[in-house]
């Protein structure tokens, strides 16, 4: 008796859910295609722990304020090397400015 209730119910659901007359939009592959990568995408971004939180400035900033703690003309190479090319110019340039 239980059993026939809940296929009842189920019955009712599946009408209601896929047979109800309503507007529908079709979606072609090409959306399809796009919101299948824009979710991935999105799962990616928002599990990938390999990004680090320190920007570009403050790691700039960092060694120009060691530079000036320390007053010697030699940066600590772990911090210069992780700065990106440019950034490492701008430094070289502020050194060279300063002798």
């Amino acid at each position: 008796m239980y059993l026939k209730n809940k296929m009842k119910q189920i019955k009712i659901l599946f009408f209601v859910f896929f047979l109800a007359p309503g507007t529908s939009k079709a979606l072609n592959l090409f959306e399809m295609f796009m919101i299948k990568t824009g979710v991935a995408l999105v799962y990616y971004q928002y599990n990938d722990k390999s990004l680090d939180y320190e920007t570009e400035f403050s790691k700039k900033n960092k060694v120009l304020s060691n530079y000036y703690q320390n007053k010697i003309f030699k940066a600590n190479s772990g911090n210069f090397n992780n700065l990106p090319i440019q950034q490492q110019m701008l430094v070289i340039e502020e050194l060279n400015l300063q002798k």
